[in-house]
């Protein structure tokens, strides 16, 4: 994987979940400026980085590096799966927990109507 490969995955990524380079940052536990700096000279982040990008954005390893084949991505997954799935990643943490708890409220309450 090319250095541009993983900016640009960075990029497409802080772009989906409409955040600024100081929200990431923060996230991230990081100065702005060094995510900045590496994005002006070019240069590959370390796998430290890469792990702590992908937990400020709730992603796995393999999510970010997997990019390249969207088709092997959703294999075992249905497109309805992968619609919630798109829109989960979209929403910020507070909407995530707003949502799981919404989901597990009907989860709940469908488990009541079986028994």
């Amino acid at each position: 994987m090319q250095v541009e490969d993983v900016h640009k995955r960075m990029d497409d990524l802080i772009k989906e979940r409409n955040l600024t380079p100081y929200q990431l940052a923060k996230q991230m536990g990081v100065t702005p400026s060094s995510i900045y700096n590496m994005k002006k000279r070019g240069t590959m982040p370390t796998i430290e980085t890469v792990e702590k990008f992908c937990q400020a954005l709730d992603i796995s390893m393999s999510d970010f590096f997997t990019f390249a084949d969207t088709s092997a991505n959703t294999r075992y997954v249905s497109s309805d799966e992968s619609k919630l799935l798109d829109n989960f990643r979209a929403i910020s943490l507070h909407g995530r927990e707003r949502l799981q708890a919404y989901a597990e409220g009907i989860l709940a309450t469908e488990r009541q109507k079986e028994a």
